[in-house]
């Protein structure tokens, strides 16, 4: 009988993402070494939490949530259309409204992703800001998402969603053991 080295598909399909490092100021005297992993449990509750904070000024600003949701959706191949550029006018608009908190949120969401931690973020967020490259800064968000997507999704699906219906069902069962309150009647006024 021989062995043979296969692969499950499963397997096959999600690969590791390793860690990603990023050197700012290499070879000097202040060069600084930042590490990028997959979220702690925590990083993504404060991930999160500057997300919501985000689309809330977004929200307050005008924007609807369809707005944020509308991605504007093309064949590829087909050429734009009026309709397309509206859609893809809508977008954009959604987007600017968005990140107008930046660069400060996006700062934020740079050291959530990259670990830093709180007492050190004042110093890593100036460091990120003047010395940053585009290909490190791309580099970053292409590597957040092949780290988390599939931990974010399924976090809000296996984990936070019963959360959410087992308190439902807390609150149901819990409002209707309440006695109901006898309603008074009221007297005419003399």
């Amino acid at each position: 009988m021989t062995e043979t080295n296969e692969v499950s598909p499963i397997d096959a399909l999600v690969a590791p993402v390793d860690n990603f490092n990023i050197v700012l100021s290499p070879g000097t005297d202040t060069e600084l070494f930042l590490q990028q992993k997959p979220l702690t449990f925590f990083g993504k509750m404060e991930f999160f939490s500057v997300m919501g904070n985000a689309i809330d000024r977004a929200l307050s600003g005008g924007l609807s949530v369809a707005d944020l949701l509308d991605v504007p959706d093309r064949d590829s191949g087909r050429p734009l259309d009026a309709s397309s550029l509206k859609e893809a006018d809508l977008f954009v608009k959604a987007v600017v409204k968005l990140v107008q908190g930046a660069p400060e949120t996006l700062l934020d969401i740079y050291c959530i992703v990259l670990g830093v931690p709180s007492g050190e973020r004042f110093y890593v967020k100036q460091r990120l800001e003047t010395e940053l490259t585009d290909e490190q800064g791309v580099a970053i968000l292409n590597n957040f998402v092949d780290q988390n997507w599939d931990v974010m999704v399924n976090f809000f699906k296996d984990q936070v969603s019963p959360l959410v219906g087992k308190i439902s069902g807390k609150l149901q069962v819990s409002e209707s053991s309440k006695p109901s309150r006898a309603t008074r009647q009221r007297t005419p006024k003399k």
